[in-house]
């Protein structure tokens, strides 16, 4: 496993973020009983300077990703990430009780390496069911030459308690299915440190505690860090992204990787499509007992 030690200077780039986080988890904000109508007319737009060369360099070290001429796409979540927490704050929904279940990205061209972006963030689509009331936020990044380069689909969920609704499960068949591998399945080694938590808050700003505070972590269902679902999909990118010319890519996180996690494997297989199509899942192995931690899709050309 290789080794490599994010500057903890790298913090102060994301200092106005870490302090939106740690309010919220002192405040522990409670639903402003928004109406679902009053969530949609929530809007961000920002515009943001790409990110400088140096954490840039440490960020594809960190993935493994290879791209030189611009920008990996998967570090999206450098600059969306804060809107959408922006987002959330106006919704009054208790943001430290969030659950990240998944994403998709639309690769529509190459992000530039040195042209301001111009970010949208947007809320998709609401469903509520009897215990959660699950959103999928949007964020677009532009440029002023360019419209919706690359576009951002966040599906997460929040607690809720409805009453008068028939019991009934909200996980999809397609969340619990096992992947069977075939003839044209392609298999890569996926490994995370116990820092890549702290690695990936400190390239990224995504300082939940739980991801590199032990003690903190401690207290959770897990009982140790859990690497950020966004962290694995970037390692996970870099990988496809050498093989393949992705146009389309999503992921469903269904069981945290915890830290350590020295051998997981990535497994590809074609889907039989009229366009290129292939799915992928990250499983683990423990005491003969093997687990899958995501599973996705992703479309090529």
């Amino acid at each position: 496993m290789r080794k490599l030690n994010i500057p903890f200077y790298y913090a102060f780039y994301h200092l106005n973020m870490i302090k939106k986080i740690a309010s919220a988890v002192v405040a522990k904000k409670s639903s402003n009983n928004l109406s679902d109508s009053e969530l949609y007319n929530i809007e961000i737009n920002k515009a943001v300077p790409p990110p400088n060369d140096n954490l840039l360099d440490y960020y594809r070290k960190w993935s493994g990703s290879d791209i030189q001429q611009s920008i990996p796409f998967h570090l999206v979540s450098l600059w969306s990430f804060p809107l959408v927490f922006d987002l959330l704050a106006k919704t009054g929904l208790p943001v430290v009780k969030v659950v990240n279940q998944g994403l998709s990205i639309q690769i529509n061209d190459s992000l530039p390496l040195t042209e301001k972006f111009i970010l949208n963030a947007k809320i998709k689509s609401i469903e509520n069911t009897d215990t959660k009331k699950k959103l999928v936020v949007s964020v677009s990044t532009s440029t002023a030459s360019q419209k919706d380069i690359v576009i951002l689909d966040l599906e997460m969920s929040f607690p809720q308690k409805i009453i008068n609704r028939n019991p009934k499960s909200d996980r999809s068949p397609s969340d619990v299915s096992q992947l069977a591998t075939s003839s044209n399945s392609s298999f890569s080694k996926l490994s995370f440190s116990k820092n890549d938590g702290l690695n990936y808050s400190l390239l990224t700003g995504d300082f939940n505690p739980i991801h590199w505070l032990l003690f903190y972590a401690k207290k959770s269902p897990f009982k140790t860090t859990i690497m950020q679902g966004f962290g694995s999909f970037s390692k996970i990118s870099s990988i496809l992204e050498k093989q393949y010319n992705l146009t389309t890519i999503s992921i469903k996180f269904l069981k945290p990787i915890t830290l350590p996690s020295p051998e997981l494997s990535l497994i590809v297989n074609d889907l039989p499509s009229d366009i290129h199509k292939a799915e992928y899942y990250v499983t683990s192995d423990a005491d003969g007992i093997s687990s899958n931690h995501v599973v996705g899709e992703f479309t090529y050309t």
